[in-house]
């Protein structure tokens, strides 16, 4: 799993604008990062659960899944993902996600859906 994960990974932070990725359980714990320099990735691991927790809490009270959640700065823009029940796909960007961008995204959430139930 650790290999598969981390090649979707790596091929996610091939294609600009990704600067970095990390899959995630539900819970916050990390298993797999390719993620910049300097960055903290627990507090990152434990921001992207949260607001997908609250997301879903705000968007998806009847118990169905919130599936993306896109925060957009001005420096940049994380989408955090939901990959199957158990898993969480984050992917930094250094611009606003585009369209483009959004599918890949889709697909890789996806792969790492199949590659840890």
């Amino acid at each position: 799993m650790d290999e598969t994960l981390h090649r979707i990974l790596n091929d996610l932070v091939a294609m600009p604008p990704v600067e970095g990725a990390m899959v995630l359980t539900s819970r916050g714990r990390i298993l797999a990062a390719c993620i910049p320099g300097g960055t903290d990735a627990k507090s990152l691991a434990r921001e992207c659960r949260e607001v997908l927790d609250a997301g879903t809490e705000t968007l998806a009270p009847d118990g169905s899944d919130l599936v993306r959640v896109d925060l957009r700065g001005t420096g940049g823009s994380t989408v955090v993902l939901r990959a199957g029940k158990d898993a969480i796909l984050a992917v930094m960007t250094s611009t606003r996600t585009p369209e483009s961008l959004s599918l890949e995204l889709s697909r890789a959430a996806e792969a790492v859906r199949r590659a840890v139930r």
